[in-house]
């Protein structure tokens, strides 16, 4: 975070990942002075580096949060492999920043002959989109400066980075500038 306020708690410049959990984590492993009431724990791997946690052979860099620790962000990810595709084009600042902003727009040159199987974008909340894809003319001033090759619509309940396939083959050139509008 980046020390502004979220619901009132400043952040500290701090990124945790939860990587495992532990059901049966004894409470009277933690402070005595922060002791939980129950057993159970996540197994967390810290953004400050392995001389700020857990000493123990295997968990360098790894401390165990209780489950009952109060959380002022919490995001989750659904992954999927990088060998999935050919050609991955982004443009991200990071999954917290965020603008209001009616619409959005990147800009990509294809590298290759390909066709565009996938479309990655982030919204503050529920929302109702629109997204259209260009094939950009060689003088676009604008995202919208060409060919429509594609139109289609998605709908999200949460807040958050969100994948959307194209419903049809969008096909590309080696070369080809293409826009992303949403």
């Amino acid at each position: 975070d980046n020390g502004t306020p979220i619901d009132g708690i400043i952040g500290q410049g701090h990124l945790v990942v939860a990587v495992g959990w532990d059901d049966s984590y004894s409470r009277e492993n933690f402070n005595p002075e922060m002791q939980p009431e129950n057993d159970g724990a996540w197994l967390c791997k810290n953004s400050w580096g392995e001389e700020n946690c857990s000493t123990a052979d295997g968990y360098k860099g790894y401390f165990w949060m209780s489950y009952e620790t109060p959380l002022s962000c919490v995001a989750s990810y659904e992954m999927q492999s990088v060998d999935e595709f050919d050609n991955v084009y982004q443009h991200q600042i990071t999954s917290y920043a965020g603008f209001e902003v009616n619409s959005a727009a990147n800009v990509f040159t294809a590298k290759s002959n390909e066709v565009l199987k996938q479309v990655c974008l982030q919204t503050g909340g529920a929302a109702d989109v629109k997204i259209e894809i260009h094939k950009l003319n060689s003088d676009f001033t604008s995202p919208q400066d060409g060919e429509l090759l594609a139109s289609f619509d998605a709908s999200f309940d949460f807040k958050g980075i969100h994948t959307v396939d194209c419903p049809e083959n969008i096909r590309l050139s080696a070369g080809d500038t293409f826009s992303v509008v949403v």
